[in-house]
């Protein structure tokens, strides 16, 4: 047994033992105080991005992408670490590489479909989109995603090539909006009365905007009924208040004037009926 321990053989397979589990040792403890590190980096990062007020949306996103390459580097020391030559790691980061890109070319669309929404800022955080795939209240922009809050508190995904590349709706750009109410009243319903009442209605509304015009037009004229639009303006954060309340006001207005809406009706005639003389 002495002899066995005292062989080179032995002697060679311990030292080379322990000078592994030693490296393997440092590595764990840089990957563990270097992931610790890019936390606390990243965190101070970002709140130093918004001391100096850059937007939120530009913030998400390189928080993301710098995030994420500073990891691909704790990994690279770690496996540095481990004795790994140099030219093995970057030979295994190339084909690692060649091989991600060629499957996952959709995520690489959407990462550039990221940068192109933070370079050009269609829309930033807090804004309300519409895209073809969805709507809601811009949350953040990650590599690869962005996310929308419906009205209903879900959480959508959005690819950002889809966004970046397809018509896009942003409904806030700008601090006013104008409100849009149509109604449809009965065709010998007086119009200058149903004009008056429409244009009364939006002015006492609270966020009414008295600087802007408020408008009636006429959408449609029949022989059964009488389509009128009424116009005005607000400040749009008070948007869908003020319009949900405004339609609930020109239906009670209405009514109590006795200007009354169109009922669509239908008269049927059961085959083989003869008309009344």
């Amino acid at each position: 047994m002495d002899k066995l321990l005292q062989s080179p053989l032995w002697v060679s397979l311990l030292q080379d033992g322990t000078n592994l589990l030693k490296n393997i040792m440092i590595a764990i403890l840089v990957y563990v105080v270097g992931n610790y590190a890019v936390k606390k980096f990243l965190l101070f990062f970002r709140n130093r991005l918004k001391k100096r007020q850059v937007d939120e949306t530009a913030i998400g996103f390189i928080y993301s992408l710098l995030g994420a390459g500073l990891k691909i580097l704790v990994v690279v020391i770690a496996l540095a670490a481990l004795q790994v030559p140099m030219a093995s790691i970057t030979a295994l980061i190339g084909a690692a590489g060649l091989s991600v890109g060629l499957a996952l070319q959709g995520s690489l669309s959407n990462l550039a479909g990221g940068i192109i929404l933070v370079l050009f800022q269609p829309f930033k955080v807090g804004d309300y989109v519409i895209s073809v795939e969805a709507e809601g209240s811009v949350q953040k922009i990650d590599l690869l995603t962005t996310s929308l809050v419906t009205p209903d508190n879900k959480l959508v995904l959005v690819p950002n090539a889809h966004i970046s590349s397809r018509t896009l709706v942003n409904v806030t750009a700008f601090p006013q909006r104008r409100v849009e109410i149509g109604v449809c009243l009965q065709e010998d319903s007086d119009p200058e009365a149903a004009r008056e009442v429409l244009i009364r209605v939006a002015g006492v509304q609270p966020q009414t905007l008295s600087d802007r015009p408020i408008d009636v037009v006429f959408s449609q004229n029949n022989d059964a009924s009488l389509s009128m639009t009424l116009r005005f303006w607000v400040n749009t954060e008070d948007y869908w208040q003020t319009y949900w309340r405004t339609l609930e006001d020109v239906k009670k207005t209405l009514r109590a004037e006795g200007i009354r809406y169109f009922v669509p009706s239908m008269r049927l005639k059961a085959e083989g009926a003869q008309d009344e003389a």
